[in-house]
């Protein structure tokens, strides 16, 4: 997507997705060099079923945690790091 929008002199986007989500999205975005903000869709089903809502917060908290370490260590391109 970066690269389309820089095709097209983009910069800047809304990311919208599940609100546990949003966050990690938000943040790789930025570190792809984009101006990004973050537009939670608290009407998914994922989100308002609270066992859903409650499997994917852990799962994305886990995710997010890792993503970070990988940029920390300088190994942002390793599998599944984005």
């Amino acid at each position: 997507a970066r690269q389309v929008m820089w095709a097209h002199g983009w910069r800047s986007c809304l990311v919208s997705s599940d609100p546990f989500h949003v966050p990690r999205c938000v943040m790789v975005a930025r570190h792809l060099g984009l101006e990004a903000w973050g537009a939670p869709a608290y009407e998914s089903p994922g989100y308002k079923r609270a066992g859903l809502r409650l499997w994917y917060t852990l799962r994305e908290c886990a995710a997010f945690a890792r993503y970070s370490f990988m940029r920390l260590v300088g190994r942002e391109g390793s599998r599944g790091a984005v």
